[in-house]
């Protein structure tokens, strides 16, 4: 199990740390493909200021081979999200 936490500001109306944030994630992907080279599953966890639509986030899911555990859900059991937290497994 992971947390992180990354540390640019996140304002969605101006939002001039987005390419920190993209490196974070990145780095945090590379972090999470070393580590986890035997685990059957992951889950990441933490702060990291990006929502579904970020291009952080898209960063953090494909380079980390991640998969959006509320994505993949059933429809049924979606309103079980809760709104501050992505959890991901791989």
């Amino acid at each position: 199990m992971l947390f992180f936490q990354l540390h640019a500001e996140y304002n969605r109306d101006s939002d001039e740390y987005a390419a920190h944030r993209v490196l974070q994630a990145y780095d945090t992907a590379q972090l999470v493909k070393m580590t986890s080279g035997n685990a059957d599953i992951v889950i990441l966890g933490g702060d990291l200021n990006t929502e579904p639509g970020d291009l952080s986030y898209q960063v953090l899911l494909h380079s980390a081979e991640l998969e959006d555990a509320f994505s993949s859900a059933p429809v049924s059991t979606q309103h079980l999200r809760l709104i501050t937290a992505h959890v991901t497994l791989r």
